[in-house]
């Protein structure tokens, strides 16, 4: 769902980062070969980022607008419809 809506949206400036918080790099790097993810995704060994966005649970998606500026979290599966109401909020 990501890869497609980052094709649909990427116009707008939409990025989408993802964060290995917790798992060992090579699963998850299967993971997201498997899912076709083209978005950058780095490794958070420490849990600094972990710790500084509150992550609960995951899957977490953090919607952030142009100005570096949190507006929604989402705690589990984002559905299509759940993304569409979520992007309003960041969309330029």
């Amino acid at each position: 769902m990501f890869k497609d809506k980052l094709a649909e949206h990427e116009a707008d400036g939409l990025v989408i980062l993802g964060v290995l918080m917790n798992d060992p790099p090579e699963p998850a790097r299967e993971f997201v070969a498997e899912y076709g993810a083209t978005w950058p995704t780095v490794i958070d060994p420490d849990d600094a980022i972990e710790d500084a966005y509150l992550a609960l649970a995951r899957p977490t998606s953090y919607f952030v607008d142009g100005d570096g500026i949190l507006q929604s979290i989402q705690i589990g599966e984002v559905r299509d419809e759940d993304f569409e109401r979520q992007y309003q909020l960041i969309a330029p």
